[in-house]
């Protein structure tokens, strides 16, 4: 016998996880001083910890020169995907008019 599994795909980076773990609230919050950028320590068998302290934020990110290229690549990433709802009518130049105001 065999199990299918849907998988839903991150529109920012083309990877995926099955639907049953994706938390659709989670979608709902973001926040500009979320850490995108960590550093980890590998451990060998015992796997990567993050380092604390090391995690840059997206604003962060913006203020260091060898970070500021990830940044504009993930604005560029964000803008595109508006563009494509917009395209295929996803989204509505109204709803993108709305988070301006």
């Amino acid at each position: 016998m065999v199990t299918l599994i849907q998988y839903l795909a991150c529109n920012t980076c083309g990877r995926s996880g099955p639907l049953s773990r994706v938390n659709l609230d989670s979608f709902e919050r973001f926040d500009p001083e979320w850490a995108l950028i960590h550093t980890r320590e590998a451990k060998g068998a015992r796997g990567f910890t993050i380092v604390e302290g090391s995690g840059v934020s997206i604003t962060e990110m913006l203020d260091y020169p060898e970070h500021a290229p990830y940044a504009e690549a993930v604005k560029n990433r964000v803008l595109l995907i508006i563009r494509e709802y917009l395209r295929v009518g996803a989204i509505s130049p109204a709803e993108v008019a709305k988070l301006l105001d």
